[in-house]
């Protein structure tokens, strides 16, 4: 799959960036940007083009690239090629992107809501943008742009006829939520989870809820925090004073209850939730018991910001997932793919391993395994409890990839006499192994960190086993407690 465009659609005036960046104009402001870039090679005709430097490339040596594409002007911090285009020069740009984002941000009207988790938050987002925009033009996050750039992209896109806006804010290290909470300024932020995530660069789960925390020092006075009830380093984080508390989770006293549930097919699920004295059936096309809670806390934001209960259900019944993210296919050959492969962690394999050993489907199951990156010393300790994990659910055919997978690969093996685990030194070799072991009627999980690119594991099962067409709706579902 192809990575996103570090670029946004935006409409600013050149004349107003200098002020708001406290920068100078090397040649001629333009009169209006159309867009901002961050990559020289998805520059569109019009754009700002920002020259970021990094610790592996500088964008300063790409601004004759950026005019030759179209841009209007560059954001420099260095003199760099400024001869090539207009160049707005400022002391970082970094920190000039991120005051064009503040007063983007400022002009906005619209409920902002913000949330962030260790696992599942763009799915959350992605729910809660498909509830809100039933009530109207919503903007959300693109892809997982939840960083020190993506974050003011989103921002940038803001414009006057969005009545919702639902950002996503990640973290690898201490701090990096709070240098971008006071860009959003939510109304609404939300904690979804805190689970081992990025280990090296924490000493300890607690550490990791104090980063995730953050994002509720920055919601403006009179707004609500929407906290996992079930979680008990989110139970432990403090709610700012002039700030309301809304609680979602299994909790019967959270406001926002997941109730009872019941699989239609293995293409739907369907579940109830409970919104304080109000019932909400829904049925979400993506399966999963993680995928349930994630609509709970997609439902708790929505709410908040004032969607009502058939609104939620509508909302979650058009979801459809990101690609690469609890994407089910049903192939040619009777089998099923499960491609949740942009990314992993310990809890989100847990997740997965359970999805796909509860789905109701007769064939063999079969998990292709990349290794789960960012988890400091204890790597191969999870490493080896998701092969132990994969062995007790009866998992047929573990294949891996990647040296931390490896030890999942030795664990499965010792665990599952009769299970099948094979370590793959590449993945044309993994490839090679998953079709030539292939049979009719199984389902597949395919799940690894982003790093280890386990989509290309996916097209070369796809192209072999093209999707046939996905089954309709059911007419009349069966849900059971």
């Amino acid at each position: 799959m192809a990575t996103l465009p570090m670029r946004t659609d935006c409409r600013l005036a050149g004349s107003a960036l200098a002020p708001w960046t406290e920068g100078r104009w090397i040649g001629e402001a333009p009169s209006a940007i159309l867009g901002v870039c961050l990559d020289s090679r998805a520059v569109a005709p019009g754009d700002l083009f920002v020259a970021l430097s990094g610790a592996t490339s500088d964008g300063h040596l790409f601004i004759r690239d950026a005019a030759a594409r179209g841009a209007a002007a560059a954001l420099v911090s260095s003199s760099g090629e400024a001869s090539a285009l207009p160049c707005l020069r400022v002391a970082d740009t970094l920190v000039a992107l991120h005051a064009i984002a503040s007063h983007c941000r400022a002009r906005y009207d619209g409920l902002m809501a913000a949330l962030t988790g260790s696992v599942g938050k763009t799915t959350v987002k992605d729910m809660t943008a498909a509830i809100l925009s039933v009530l109207g033009p919503t903007l959300a996050t693109e892809g997982n742009f939840n960083n020190a750039t993506g974050v003011p992209l989103t921002l940038l896109a803001l414009a006057s006829h969005h009545q919702f806006a639902v950002v996503e804010i990640g973290m690898s290290l201490p701090g990096e939520i709070s240098s971008l909470v006071p860009l959003v300024r939510p109304d609404i932020a939300a904690v979804i989870n805190v689970k081992p995530v990025h280990l090296q660069n924490f000493t300890s789960l607690a550490d990791i809820a104090a980063a995730k925390a953050e994002i509720l020092t920055g919601i403006r006075p009179g707004g609500i925090a929407v906290l996992n009830a079930d979680d008990s380093l989110v139970r432990a984080m403090r709610v700012p004073d002039a700030v309301r508390a809304v609680w979602f989770g299994r909790d019967s006293t959270s406001d926002l209850c997941l109730t009872s549930f019941g699989c239609v097919d293995v293409d739907r699920q369907h579940f109830t939730l409970r919104w304080r004295d109000r019932e909400i059936e829904v049925t979400l096309g993506v399966p999963g018991d993680h995928n349930r809670f994630n609509a709970a806390a997609a439902a708790a934001i929505a709410l908040a910001a004032g969607a009502g209960p058939d609104d939620v259900a509508a909302g979650l019944s058009q979801f459809t997932p990101s690609p690469m993210r609890s994407r089910l296919v049903h192939l040619t050959d009777g089998s099923i793919l499960l491609e949740d492969c942009y990314n992993a962690s310990p809890d989100a394999f847990a997740a997965a391993l359970h999805t796909i050993v509860h789905l109701p489907v007769e064939g063999r199951r079969v998990v292709v395994m990349g290794d789960m990156r960012e988890l400091g010393d204890a790597a191969e300790v999870f490493h080896r409890e998701v092969g132990a994990r994969a062995a007790v659910a009866g998992i047929a055919e573990l294949l891996a990839y990647g040296p931390l997978a490896e030890a999942a690969v030795r664990e499965f093996q010792r665990a599952s006499p009769g299970g099948t685990g094979y370590y793959c030194t590449t993945s044309e070799e993994l490839v090679q192994h998953l079709l030539a072991s292939h049979r009719p009627g199984d389902i597949i999980l395919i799940k690894g960190s982003r790093a280890m690119a386990l989509e290309r594991v996916s097209a070369a099962l796809l192209a072999q086993f093209p999707p046939r067409a996905q089954p309709g709706p059911s007419a009349s579902p069966n849900p059971s407690s």
